[in-house]
């Protein structure tokens, strides 16, 4: 019987089951707050108190919701919550149990890339941002294992049956893991890990919109940059374009045809780089780095410069800077550069250039916040949320840029 659990608790049981207790008091369920987390404040307070589940075991969710005069959903919800934060831990046909105070949540983070490619920078910083987003989160218990390099699955013939997808399934299924984090909508679609029969609450990060919850803004990206070269009076622009040519991907794209007839641009010319989508990071580079070099070629040749080169892409423009450079071309004087970047990562250029900086802070507290929303049911902003960025110049001799 639930009595057993419960020592000296203020719930009280519904009079139509059973006779309340001695010094047992019905709980007040009055504030605004929905009333699943007023339950769940309550057991926790009980938990933590030791008024409940001093054995480890819990009482069965109808036992609970006797014992609070709830209907079975509340309970589900509230004990839902509990197990999201890391308090008690929910086993399918064994019941609930008080997880002791040691003992962690596991969120598994699966990045695409390798961390360890040098080029790999905004996924470092990403890991990086979201390990301290969740050291603030302590009432959370979270903790988190990271699993990188899963983009190469792709090429396995059979994901499932191949050392690295068991390693990181057996992983998922022996630890605690209670949500999972996606770095990269080039993962495997496959990769929808699922404990005891149900998928894992998950959230991705990328740049398909269909597929990902958290964005980069490119469409901001190019408005921003392009009103901050009309405001400076440059209206010869070459775009760069290191991103898939696929639709799914075309908000810069549709950003500048919105933008483009209001600013008068003497000169805009689009160069897709093709290819890209499965390269590294040092890949790319090489393949900016012909593409910029053929670029300088025609300019020369037709007497056709842009006055300002943006692209997408801080890794690439380190390529464009080095072909820029060995055709002695001087910038700012004769060519700026705008790129895309990412706030608090350092980048030595070997020149000067104009980001458009993203907060990557902002995109690790995103994701935190969209997974513990789906962790506990509660209603989702409207997806994918876009995160974007600001301008920044270069000050005078500035080479090397970041915060």
């Amino acid at each position: 019987m639930a009595d057993q659990y419960l020592k000296n608790s203020n719930c009280n049981l519904d009079n139509r089951h059973s006779a309340s207790p001695k010094g047992y008091s019905r709980p007040s369920f009055q504030t605004a707050l929905p009333l699943y987390m007023q339950v769940s404040q309550f057991l926790r307070l009980q938990i933590e108190e030791g008024k409940l589940g001093q054995n480890g075991r819990l009482p069965t969710d109808i036992e609970l919701a006797r014992l609070c005069n709830v209907s079975g959903m509340v309970i589900h919800k509230a004990m839902g919550y509990l197990a999201s934060q890391g308090l008690i831990d929910r086993k399918r046909k064994k019941g609930s149990f008080v997880r002791p105070p040691t003992e962690k949540v596991l969120i598994g983070i699966l990045v695409g890339p390798d961390l360890m490619d040098e080029t790999a920078y905004l996924y470092r910083n990403l890991i990086n941002s979201i390990h301290d987003e969740i050291m603030t989160l302590k009432e959370h218990h979270w903790s988190f294992r990271v699993y990188d390099g899963l983009n190469k699955l792709r090429q396995e013939p059979d994901l499932q049956t191949s050392f690295t997808y068991q390693h990181l399934v057996n992983d998922l299924r022996n630890y605690s893991f209670r949500g999972v984090i996606k770095i990269s909508e080039q993962l495997s679609s496959q990769l929808n890990i699922e404990i005891n029969g149900l998928a894992l609450p998950a959230v991705r990060f990328g740049a398909n919109l269909q597929k990902s919850d958290v964005v980069l803004d490119f469409a901001d990206f190019m408005r921003e940059t392009l009103e901050f070269l009309h405001r400076q009076g440059l209206k010869k622009v070459v775009y760069l374009r290191t991103i898939e040519s696929d639709p799914v991907y075309n908000q810069d794209i549709e950003s500048v045809k919105s933008v483009i007839p209001k600013l008068l641009l003497s000169q805009f010319e689009i160069h897709q780089i093709q290819g890209l989508s499965r390269s590294t990071g040092s890949l790319m580079e090489e393949a900016v780095y012909y593409k910029t070099m053929e670029l300088i070629k025609y300019w020369q040749t037709h007497k056709r410069w842009p006055e300002v080169l943006i692209i997408p892409d801080d890794i690439a423009t380190r390529a464009v800077v080095l072909a820029l450079v060995s055709k002695k071309i001087k910038i700012p004087e004769q060519l700026r550069i705008v790129t895309m970047a990412n706030k608090g990562i350092v980048h030595h250029y070997g020149a000067p250039v104009i980001r458009y900086e993203i907060p990557v802070r902002v995109v690790s507290k995103t994701l935190i916040d969209i997974l513990w929303n789906r962790m506990i049911g509660k209603a989702l902003p409207v997806l994918p949320v876009k995160i974007s960025g600001s301008i920044r110049e270069p000050e005078i001799g500035e080479h090397t840029l970041g915060s």
